[in-house]
Parts: C-alpha cells; structure tokens; sequence
C-alpha cells in the first residue's frame, strides 16, 4: 500500500470516526463541537487534496471501482486516447490543459459518444480544430508560458477539474519544436490483473487519424 493510499485511508477514517461522534452527540444534545470538527476536517483535507493535486477520496475525486476478480476495460467501446504527432512521427499524449477551452473529460465523453458517428467532412473538421489548439498550446509552452490559460489569475489555488489529469507537458521538451503535424485517436483494451503485472500489457488499435492536405 502507498504512502497516498494511507492518507486516504486516514482521512476516510477520520471522517467516518467524527460523524460517528457528531451522531452520538446529537443523541446527547451536545452537537455543537463535533460539527465544527466534522466541518473543519472536511474542509481542511478538501483544500489539501486541491492545493496537492492528489487523489484524496473521499474528499476528492476517485478512480472507478470495477469487479473482482477480473474486468477487461475499454472493450465495447474502448478506452480513448488523443495523441499529437510530430513531423518525425512520434506521438504525444494530449495534456488538459492544451484542449481549452474544454475540459478534457467532457470532450472524450463526446468523442466517445458522437465524433466516430460523424460524416468524414465532420470529423475531419472537428479534428483540425482540436490540432490548431494542440499548436497553440505547443508554441505557447515553447514561449516559457503553460499550455492552457485558465486559472492563471490563481495559479495553484484554482479550482481543479472534477477529474485530477497528470501535467503530461510541463517544459518546452515535452513537446517538440516544430508544430504538430497529425492528430490520432486510438482505441485501447486491457485486463487489470494482467495490467498490474505487466504494465505494456495493453491492446492498441488505431480509431481515426487526421493530417492536414498539404498545400499545393
């Protein structure tokens, strides 16, 4: 068990422990003090779970639970994945922040949901938008600036979205430094037990690729 998964745990712990306290209270008349406690323990590890960025359940949000002792995931339909592709052909997984305005889970639920079901003039269009903001978000993290702008009045004291995304593209290394040239939404499937063991154990299968017509 990780260090995190401790925390978690205390914090669940604690939580139950203090509302437990709050409903015995209450039995006694006296509730006034353990709700100022419940209130405060609330507050104080939902700021920590948003300040660190880490997955705190139950005060933030938490991984899907699936069924034991096996679950294939991503088979009907499959897990999506966006990736950026460089004039040299090497792919990129998407950060969160360079698909802004849109929040990142919002938008694969659509592409999960509509983006395959489109006429191809639709898709093709949909995707040369999200490649234009990919190049965006690229040339503005070469500039020394974050890929995405919102939140930047606050910086880390923002709200963070209902999903807590990793930070794929944090120096101008992360991405390259020409523009990208393609964009690929690939479909993936796995079986967790086997995952666990083995992370590389993962089924990859090209869904859609966009790349622009060069010019004349």
């Amino acid at each position: 068990m990780s260090r995190l998964d401790l925390i978690a745990a205390a914090a669940f712990a604690g939580l139950a422990g203090i509302v437990a306290m709050v409903l015995y209270a209450e039995a006694r008349g006296r509730a006034r003090r353990p709700r100022q406690l419940l209130i405060a323990w609330v507050v104080g590890l939902t700021l920590l779970a948003g300040i660190s960025q880490r997955d705190l359940w139950p005060l933030s949000s938490w991984s899907l639970m699936t069924r034991a002792p096996r679950r294939d995931m991503g088979t009907d339909p499959p897990f999506l994945r966006l990736l950026a592709v460089d004039g040299g052909g090497r792919e990129y997984p998407v950060d969160y922040r360079a698909v802004e305005p849109f929040a990142y889970e919002e938008l694969m639920a659509w592409m999960r949901r509509h983006f395959l079901h489109l006429d191809p003039a639709s898709r093709d269009s949909a995707a040369a938008f999200l490649l234009e903001r990919l190049n965006v978000a690229r040339a503005r993290l070469q500039a020394g600036a974050a890929p995405g702008t919102q939140g930047r009045l606050l910086g880390p004291l923002r709200a963070p979205f209902h999903t807590l995304h990793p930070r794929l593209w944090n120096r101008p290394s992360s991405v390259p430094a020409s523009p990208f040239v393609a964009l690929r939404l690939q479909g993936e499937t796995w079986d967790l037990l086997e995952r666990a063991r083995d992370s590389s154990r993962v089924t990859r299968r090209l869904l859609y690729e966009y790349r622009p017509n060069p010019p004349p």
